[in-house]
C-alpha cells in the first residue's frame, strides 16, 4: 500500500510545481491593455467585469442641451437623438450609446480618443457621427518636453496618423494622468485591480490542477484499475486474507490495551488508508480566495466607510470612492460635450448670427446612488418649491416633455374629473355616480347667499367700464387669497373677472374646510365650469 501513497504525494507535488509562474503586471501600456482585455473576456475573478458594467450603467445618465432659443433647443434635441444613425446597422444611434462607449474606454484603456464627423442637421452644422477608438490600438509619438507635442496614430504595427480636416476632428483625453504624460496607465492597472485579478486567476488555476491530478490518483489508491490488475499490481487473494487476519489481530490488541488501561502505541500496520490521502478541502477553502476578493473590491472602490450609509448592504453597494469616480466620469464627459457645443457655435455663427452662444450641457442625476433618505429630501425640496417640476419628474423614470403634453391633454379633456378617485380613496363626501364631489356637496345657506350676491355683481364686473364695482366684490374674498389680484397667473390670465371671483371664493372655502391645496384647486375649477366654458382652441373662458 505504501507504493500507492508515494504515488499520490508525488502527483500532488507535481501538480503544485507544474505550470508555476510568478504573477506579473505588464509595464508597457499596450501589454497592460491586453491583460485587461484578456480578463474581460473571461473574468474568473467574477468581480471586475460585473463592477465595471455597474459603473457604466450608473454613469450613463441623460444629458440635456439648453439655450435661450426654443428653435435651437429643438434642433439640438433632434441632433442628440440622431447621432450615428447612418453608420452601420450594428451601431446604435443616439448620444446614450456614445456615452456608454466613453465610460467603457475610460475604465478600460484610459486613453480616450473621440472622433467627430460634422454634417448638417436642420440647417445647422453639428457632429453627425461620434465614435471612440480602441485605446489599446493607439500609438503616440512626439516630444514630452512641450505641451501639445504629441501626435496620435491608429494601429500598432503600421500606425496611421489621426489628422483633423474640415469635416472630421478628434479629441484626446487621459483622465487619470498629467497633461504631459505620453501613455496613461489604465485605470484598473493603476488601482491594482489587474494584479489582484491575476492573483486570483492563478490561485484558481492551481486549485483546478490539484483537483484534476489528485482525485484520479485517490481513486486508483482506493480501487485500482484494470491495467494494474492485468499487470498483477492488485493485492492477491492470499494477501487480502493475510491483511484481514492482520486487521483482526490489531483490533484484538487494541481492545486488550484499552481494557487494561494501557497506552496505544503506533505499530507498522495501524495505518488507515484515509490518513495517506490529502485533505483537498484545505486547498479549495474560501479562506484562500477571500484576501484576493477583498483586494479587488478595495481597488475598485468598494470599501466600507463608517457613517456613509445606515446598513452594511448599502455600504458595500454604494461605496464613497466608487461613487466619486462615477460622478467624476459624468462631469468629465460633460466637459467634452461642452467643447463640442462651443465648436457647434463657432461653426454656425456666420450662418446663424443670432445663435445663442451659451449652450448649457446638463447631466441627469445618477439614480443608482440615490438612497431612500435622498429621495425623501428631493420630495421635500419639491414640495417647498426649491426645485421645479422638470427636475423632479426627470429624477423619476419619466420624460418631462411627454409628461407635460399628457397633463395638458388631461386638463383640456377634463380627465381629472373623469378619473376622479373612487370613494375609498378620496376625502370628499360620497359622490354621485355621474357627478364630481363639488357638484353633489350640499351647499350651506351662507354659501348660497354668497354665490347669489357674487352672481349679481359679476354681470356688472364683466363690464370693464364699471371697475368701481370690483372693490365691493373683493369684500367677499377670504384668505389665503385676499383679492383676485392675488390669484395665480394661470387663473387671472384666462378667466374673466366674474369667473375669477367664483374661483377665488370656492378655493378659499375649500381651504377653510380643511381640503388640501390640490383638492381646493379642483373644487375651484369645478365651480367655474358651472357658469363658464372654455373657448375651443383658445386658452380663454366665456360665460355659458
Amino acid at each position: 500500500m505504501s507504493e500507492y501513497s508515494d504515488y499520490i504525494w508525488k502527483a500532488r507535488l507535481n501538480a503544485l510545481l507544474r505550470g508555476r509562474k510568478d504573477v506579473k503586471v505588464a509595464t508597457d501600456f499596450h501589454a497592460q491593455v491586453d491583460q485587461i482585455n484578456c480578463i474581460n473576456k473571461n473574468d474568473v475573478s467574477a468581480l471586475m467585469v460585473t463592477m465595471i458594467n455597474f459603473m457604466v450603467a450608473s454613469g450613463n445618465v441623460e444629458y440635456r442641451f439648453e439655450t435661450g432659443n426654443a428653435k435651437f433647443n429643438k434642433i439640438l434635441s433632434t441632433w442628440k437623438a440622431s447621432i450615428n444613425k447612418d453608420i452601420n446597422p450594428d451601431i446604435p444611434r443616439g448620444l446614450r450609446s456614445v456615452t456608454e462607449q466613453y465610460l467603457r474606454e475610460r475604465w478600460n484603456s484610459s486613453l480616450v480618443v473621440l472622433n467627430i464627423q460634422w454634417g448638417m442637421v436642420g440647417g445647422y452644422e453639428v457632429p453627425i457621427n461620434l465614435w471612440f477608438n480602441d485605446g489599446g490600438q493607439i500609438t503616440i509619438k512626439g516630444q514630452q518636453s512641450r505641451l501639445g507635442g504629441y501626435e496620435y496614430f491608429l494601429g500598432r504595427d503600421n500606425p496611421k496618423k489621426i489628422v483633423t480636416t474640415k469635416n472630421k476632428t478628434f479629441m484626446v483625453r487621459k483622465p487619470f494622468e498629467s497633461l504631459y504624460t505620453e501613455y496613461p496607465t489604465p485605470y484598473l492597472t493603476k488601482r491594482g485591480a489587474t494584479y489582484h485579478a491575476l492573483v486570483k486567476q492563478c490561485i484558481l488555476e492551481k486549485q483546478s490542477d490539484l483537483i484534476h491530478s489528485i482525485v484520479p490518483h485517490i481513486l486508483l489508491a482506493k480501487v485500482g484499475s484494470d491495467k494494474m490488475g492485468q499487470s498483477g499490481e492488485y493485492p492477491t487473494e492470499q494477501e487480502l486474507i493475510d491483511l484481514k487476519e492482520e486487521v483482526r489481530k490489531m483490533t484484538q490488541q487494541y481492545n486488550d490495551a484499552t481494557s487494561q488501561g494501557k497506552n496505544i502505541g503506533a505499530f507498522p500496520h495501524d495505518v488507515d488508508l484515509e490518513n495517506l490521502i490529502p485533505d483537498l478541502t484545505k486547498f479549495i477553502t474560501s479562506e484562500i480566495l477571500n484576501p484576493s476578493d477583498k483586494n479587488i473590491l478595495s481597488a475598485l472602490g468598494l470599501i466600507e466607510l463608517e457613517g456613509f450609509s445606515k446598513s452594511r448592504q448599502e455600504t458595500i453597494l454604494n461605496p464613497k470612492v466608487l461613487v466619486e469616480e462615477v460622478v467624476e466620469a459624468v462631469l468629465d464627459w460633460r466637459e467634452m460635450l461642452n467643447e463640442i457645443s462651443l465648436e457647434i457655435v463657432e461653426r454656425n455663427k456666420k450662418r446663424h448670427p443670432k445663435i445663442d452662444k451659451d449652450i448649457k450641457v446638463i447631466p441627469g442625476i445618477i439614480k443608482s446612488f440615490l438612497t431612500n433618505d435622498d429621495k425623501v429630501l428631493i420630495r421635500s425640496a419639491f414640495d417647498r418649491g426649491t426645485i421645479g417640476h422638470q427636475d423632479f419628474i426627470e429624477i423619476l423614470p419619466f420624460d418631462f416633455e411627454t409628461t407635460l403634453q399628457r397633463r395638458i391633454y388631461e386638463r383640456d379633456n377634463d380627465v381629472n374629473n373623469i378619473l376622479y378617485p373612487h370613494i375609498i380613496m378620496n376625502q370628499e363626501a360620497t359622490p354621485d355616480a355621474n357627478k364630481t364631489p363639488e357638484e353633489t356637496k350640499e351647499e350651506t345657506p351662507e354659501k348660497k347667499k354668497t354665490e347669489k350676491d357674487i352672481d349679481a355683481s359679476t354681470n356688472e364686473i364683466e363690464d370693464f367700464t364699471k371697475l368701481d364695482r370690483v372693490q365691493s366684490v373683493k369684500e367677499y374674498v377670504q384668505a389665503p387669497y385676499d383679492t383676485i389680484d392675488d390669484l395665480p397667473d394661470n387663473v387671472k390670465n384666462v378667466l374673466p373677472v366674474g369667473a375669477q371671483v367664483i374661483w377665488l371664493n370656492a378655493f378659499n372655502s375649500a381651504i377653510d374646510d380643511g381640503k388640501s391645496e390640490a383638492s381646493a384647486r379642483k373644487i375651484a375649477w369645478g365651480a367655474v365650469k358651472k357658469k363658464y366654458k372654455k373657448v375651443k382652441d383658445k386658452d380663454k373662458w366665456v360665460k355659458k
